[in-house]
């Protein structure tokens, strides 16, 4: 669990910091702004998720889908540029997929039956890694997108 935690944050990190790389000009500043708000809501959730413990525990489970959920809440809460709102929301929504599959598999633990448990473990891997790629590739759209604008 707490590879996946550590591999979301890193991922979104730093595909959104290879989006900074803009020109100059008054919608570059923008974009920057943008970049930097983004930024530091990923770099928030990676500090939430760095301090919790691993394991599969539902607690543990609960708690980092709440971080998440504040993670999408943060992203909803930054104005993006018009050209990025759709991919934006769409970040927004990757996030907040997660955070569901996270607490849906935060019930699996309160099983006695262990195939329960392990499916749970099984699709809580499942989500972390559509929800790193689906993070990913809207953040290097965003990137792609940003840097057109200014190229």
């Amino acid at each position: 669990m707490q590879g996946g935690r550590r591999r979301l944050a890193a991922c979104a990190a730093a595909a959104c910091l290879a989006a900074a790389g803009c020109g100059g000009d008054d919608g570059a500043e923008r974009d920057r702004a943008y970049i930097e708000q983004v930024n530091v809501a990923v770099e928030r959730f990676a500090r939430e998720a760095a301090e919790l413990p691993s394991g599969f525990e539902a607690e543990t489970l609960r708690t980092y889908s709440a971080a998440l959920d504040r993670t999408a809440q943060r992203l909803r809460d930054i104005e993006p540029p018009p050209s990025v709102r759709a991919l934006h929301e769409q970040l927004a929504e990757d996030v907040a997929v997660y955070a569901d599959a996270i607490e849906e598999a935060a019930r699996a633990p309160l099983s006695r039956d262990a195939e329960t448990v392990v499916a749970a473990q099984q699709d809580v891997l499942r989500a972390t890694e559509t929800a790193n790629a689906e993070v990913n590739r809207t953040l290097q759209a965003i990137g792609r997108t940003l840097d057109a604008e200014s190229g």
